[in-house]
């Protein structure tokens, strides 16, 4: 997947569990394109177990672009 693209899978997953944890409904993004939106409902409606099969992926594909990642200091 392409930079831009990955992107906001990445920022659409992190706001979906954030949803989910707040349980809270979700609400279409005007500024969004109309697709990113409809991706956004098919990430609400999929099962937990597909959601955290996506964070794992997206968390390696983030390890693989950017290994200089691990060795910043955590905080």
């Amino acid at each position: 997947m392409f930079e831009p693209g990955f992107s906001e899978l990445a920022v659409d997953l992190y706001e979906e569990v954030l949803r989910r944890k707040a349980n809270e409904t979700l609400n279409p993004h005007e500024n969004y394109h109309s697709k990113r939106n409809e991706t956004r409902i098919r990430l609400a409606s999929a099962h937990i177990s597909k959601v955290k099969t996506l964070v794992s992926d997206v968390y390696h594909e983030l390890d693989r672009r950017f290994p200089e990642l691990k060795t910043l200091p955590r905080t």
